[in-house]
């Protein structure tokens, strides 16, 4: 039989099915090889919010197919009637998912639900078998709902035909039954929606045949393709059973709600407050047995180029070395050897300046200077590596118990397609955070702005994935309210964010802490008459803190609080002019020692040591037919069961 012929008999055999009850003079369609002679569909809806569906389908194949696949959505969205006295004053769009079970068909059949997304799918008929002409199949299912979640009001609200089939169906007839009757206010409201997605033509009065308190049926003639049959019944409050699952849901909610905002407010609470307690304590004069660069390290915890820079003035004071500032830069002349007790990283640098003979033109840096100021820095920064801050493994793991509990708390909260998925992905994401943000705060030793923006954006970019997949992403925080959703996310993202803190001082640094703060607000605050009585008291006081001034940032302010102030020249500077040696000594701290040219050579020496590191690591590297909402009420193609298929 040739395509010619098949055509026409699906054509004839279309016309002597159609009758006065047809929806309108439709063409035959059955694009795919196949189209439905009849269709029929029967449901009985239980008390307990359970549909038992059997789907009987005469299909006529006009190409050579080995069988059908049946699709059927787990998840839709309705707009609900929210108001108090039902009047439509009030409306929200709700998610439902629900399990399809006791799946059962006259056909062998193989569950592919995997290759799709919210839907179940089963495919019946055999790769080895091919089939032409009529066919009968005959499946059984039942759908399992969840708590309505609405109050005032119960809803039945099925699609007896999904619009997901692409071929015509000669008759469809269908029957609902209902375990439960209706109350005759519900059987007058029911509405019988016919057409394609989203459509609100009412067909009850033209193609319902019977209506009663417990059955409903229909017949209808010339469907065309991807057209729907949808039946919208509101009920009364209690028509379904109580759900005691969802009562469970709610509680358990509330529970991890509190516990994860008690558990984030704690964290909190520590990371504000865990570093503070100190007692700052006024200090004229440098501490004992502290270099200015290790002053400077423990006061910031970072190793900077000016806690390095502070050293020189810091060596010239213990008589090391001599300055010369009679030149264009500032030249440094050996003077003595290191004690032979020195730390590590100052004899490194004390060596890296004097390694090719007994002056250093801090105007003329070789490239190679650039090395001995990197591994200097190195150095001090394993010197203090355990001596700034130490974790606090306490309320480290109270902080990821409040992110899984915050997880949870969502995913009971909310009623959200994939939750495990959007729970998980928010566990790790949030830990994973926290993780880098603590290991930074222990071991950097710069200040990392573009890291710092990556954190935030990265940190906020977790917090919206919150709020979208939560509140937004086919779901409705009708559970709890939706602040207390809200409030758990950014209370989880503070928490995180903030999560370096949880790096605290070490009984070392809580120590001299104290001491140092003072120093640094005397420097910063100190008046004429304090610093003139010092000065008298110690010829050499503006020496022997200038220093400290260098590596807190300060030291031009430092002199220009001495302008007025006699301060005796000292033999290991000599300065262009003895009129303003306190001043020029002041500046060159600041600036002429952090000169072009010794940055150039550091800069230089880094690049090379970051490109060796990136060279020696390379090689490691670290649709368903019923997911939309039309408007309030019902509409075609809406409601559960429906979907489609198609041939194979």
């Amino acid at each position: 039989m040739n395509r010619f012929v098949k055509s026409l008999v699906c054509f004839l055999m279309f016309v002597g099915m159609f009758s006065a009850n047809a929806l309108a003079d439709v063409e035959l369609k059955c694009p795919d090889g196949y189209y439905f002679k009849k269709y029929s569909v029967d449901v009985t809806v239980h008390e307990n919010n359970r549909y038992s569906v059997t789907e009987k389908m005469d299909v006529i194949f006009t190409k050579s197919k080995h069988g059908i696949f049946r699709m059927i959505p787990t998840w839709i969205a309705v707009k609900r009637d929210i108001s108090e006295n039902q009047d439509k004053s009030e409306s929200k769009i709700m998610s439902y998912n629900f399990e399809v079970e006791k799946v059962t068909s006259s056909e062998p059949w193989t569950d592919i639900s995997d290759d799709y997304d919210k839907l179940f799918a089963m495919r019946m008929g055999s790769k080895d078998v091919y089939l032409e002409g009529p066919h009968s199949y005959t499946i059984s299912y039942d759908l399992k709902f969840g708590g309505d979640r609405v109050p005032q009001a119960d809803l039945f609200f099925h699609s007896v035909l999904g619009t997901g089939w692409d071929c015509s169906v000669i008759h469809f007839n269908f029957h609902v039954h209902f375990d439960k009757p209706l109350t005759d206010k519900e059987l007058s409201k029911f509405q019988l929606f016919i057409g394609p997605e989203g459509s609100h033509d009412d067909g009850r009065d033209e193609f319902v045949t019977k209506a009663t308190n417990t059955d409903i049926e229909g017949n209808l003639y010339g469907i065309y393709p991807h057209y729907g049959v949808s039946l919208y019944i509101p009920l009364r409050e209690g028509y379904f059973a109580h759900d005691s699952a969802l009562d469970m849901r709610i509680y358990l909610a509330w529970a991890l709600i509190i516990i994860s905002l008690l558990l984030i407010g704690y964290i909190i609470y520590i990371e504000v407050f865990s570093n503070r307690g100190i007692t700052k304590v006024l200090s004229f004069y440098p501490p004992k047995g502290m270099s200015s660069a290790d002053v400077g390290i423990v006061f910031d915890t970072e190793i900077d180029d000016r806690d390095i820079i502070s050293l020189i003035p810091w060596f010239a004071s213990k008589g090391y070395l001599t300055i010369n500032n009679k030149g264009k830069q500032p030249v440094l002349n050996f003077a003595d050897d290191l004690p032979s007790d020195a730390p590590k990283y100052q004899k490194t640098l004390f060596d890296g300046f004097f390694k090719d003979g007994k002056s250093f033109d801090c105007g003329k840096v070789p490239d190679s200077f650039g090395k001995a100021w990197v591994r200097a820095k190195a150095e001090a920064k394993y010197a203090f590596h355990d001596k700034l801050n130490m974790l606090d493994g306490r309320a480290v793991c109270i902080l990821l118990a409040a992110i899984l509990t915050s997880s949870f708390a969502l995913y009971f909260a909310a009623n959200v397609a994939y939750d495990w998925i959007l729970g998980g992905l928010i566990t790790v994401g949030y830990a994973v955070i926290v993780g880098v943000r603590i290991t930074y705060a222990l071991y950097s030793d710069d200040d990392n702005y573009w890291g710092e923006a990556i954190f935030l954006i990265i940190a906020i970019g977790f917090f919206g994935l919150g709020i979208w997949g939560t509140l937004f992403v086919e779901g409705d925080p009708t559970i709890v309210p939706v602040y207390m959703a809200y409030l758990v996310l950014l209370g989880l993202f503070i928490a995180c964010y903030q999560s370096h803190q949880l790096a605290q001082m070490t009984p070392y640094r809580r120590k001299v802490m104290g001491e140092l703060m003072g120093l640094e607000e005397f420097i910063r605050t100190a008046d004429k008459q304090q610093l003139e009585h010092l000065q008298a008291e110690d010829e050499k006081y503006f020496y022997n803190v200038l220093p400290f001034a260098v590596a807190f940032g300060m030291a031009e302010k430092w002199a220009e609080k001495f302008k007025d102030i006699t301060v005796k020249p000292v033999d290991w500077y000599t300065g262009k002019s003895s009129d303003s040696f306190v001043k020029d000594l002041g500046r060159i701290s600041q600036h002429s020692f952090m000169s072009s040219s010794l940055m150039s050579a550091v800069k230089t020496q880094t690049t090379r040591y970051s490109s060796a590191a990136s060279s020696s690591s390379s090689g490691s590297s670290w649709s368903s037919s019923s997911s939309h909402s039309y408007g309030g009420g019902g509409y075609s193609g809406g409601g559960s069961g429906g979907g489609g298929g198609g041939s194979w």
